[in-house]
């Protein structure tokens, strides 16, 4: 669990140093808007570094009748791994990596798909192929330092 958390952390620290303008649209205002676009890169991440492979959970808290709020985040099993859950007021934590499920079960998540962008058309899985490599390398420049 230590070795996901920290890698989720390495991810979540290199979107933010990115240039927003080399990462897709959804990254604009970033954690807000992100969590499936980065749930998907950071699945691919935690695979490339030997971590598994995780799936990709989409749910949705309605608070009234035409309110709703979405929410995406990756699974195994009973483990949660998070990076943009701070997107909501309540929620400190850039990242969370956790068996607890009391925060996100609120959205009633089930798991959509195996997280993998490349299971998507071929425009989005180049878009976010594209997106990855240039977080990743914000990494290798901070592991370069």
């Amino acid at each position: 669990m230590e070795r996901v958390r920290s890698r989720a952390a390495e991810f979540r620290a290199a979107i933010e140093k990115c240039n927003q303008k080399m990462l897709p649209i959804t990254f604009e205002s970033f954690p807000r808007g992100s969590c499936g676009d980065a749930a998907l890169l950071l699945a691919k991440y935690l695979q490339n570094a030997g971590l598994g492979s995780f799936d990709y959970i989409c749910g949705e808290y309605r608070y009234g009748e035409w309110e709703f709020q979405s929410h995406a985040w990756l699974q195994k099993g009973r483990l949660i791994v998070d990076i943009t859950a701070d997107q909501f007021e309540e929620i400190t934590q850039k990242v969370i990596v956790t068996t607890d499920h009391s925060w996100h079960k609120r959205f009633k998540g089930k798991l959509t798909h195996h997280a993998d962008f490349e299971l998507y058309d071929e425009r989005t899985a180049k878009t976010l192929a594209y997106a990855f490599q240039r977080i990743v390398s914000c990494i290798d420049e901070e592991i370069e330092k």
